[in-house]
């Protein structure tokens, strides 16, 4: 990507690479059922390899497969979209905050595999009190801290990703009961 940066007045060209994070806004109506959950979760691990996953489904039930995906940007300059990310064994605390889960994800020539443990944020025991955000409102989405291992076989080779960290994002619709992978 390419383009121009207006700042304070200033313009400043930028080249670079990037990933669009909110892929379902749209300027048209479609007709689609109703938003369920997601889980997005980008990830970078202690040899550099970095890793953004979505899952979606929608009010059905059903795995929204346009939006279950990820990027892999490997050590070395590998780019590859991994058209189908799964969530498995996805866990929640007794305050019924996601507590950990375990994803899958591949592609051509790729096949990853890791587990995240989320970690408590002082912030969002704050958060949940008035007058910010709390579970009464329509879309809270707290900010979770991740641990994350794994492993990524990339063309044949594999290798272990360790000491993986980022922030993901789960929510839930208001009101919605989905069932879990």
């Amino acid at each position: 990507m390419r383009g121009v940066v207006r700042t304070a007045g200033q313009e400043i060209r930028v080249a670079g690479e990037g990933f669009y994070d909110h892929p379902r806004v749209l300027a048209e109506t479609n007709d689609v059922p109703p938003f369920g959950w997601y889980l997005y979760a980008p990830v970078r691990f202690s040899n550099g390899t970095m890793i953004v996953g979505y899952h979606a489904e929608d009010g059905a039930g059903r795995i929204d497969e346009e939006y279950s995906a990820a990027f892999l940007a490997a050590p070395g300059g590998a780019r590859r979209w991994l058209p189908r990310l799964r969530i498995r064994q996805l866990r929640f605390d007794v305050h019924e905050r996601v507590h950990s889960w375990e994803a899958e994800m591949n592609g051509p020539g790729v096949d990853i595999r890791y587990s995240v443990q989320t970690e408590p944020l002082t912030m969002t025991w704050l958060w949940t009190s008035e007058p910010g955000p709390s579970a009464s409102h329509k879309y809270v989405a707290f900010p979770l801290s991740m641990v994350v291992e794994g492993e990524c076989t990339l063309d044949g080779v594999t290798t272990r990703l360790e000491h993986g960290s980022g922030i993901a994002e789960f929510l839930v619709r208001r009101g919605y009961r989905p069932e879990y992978p």
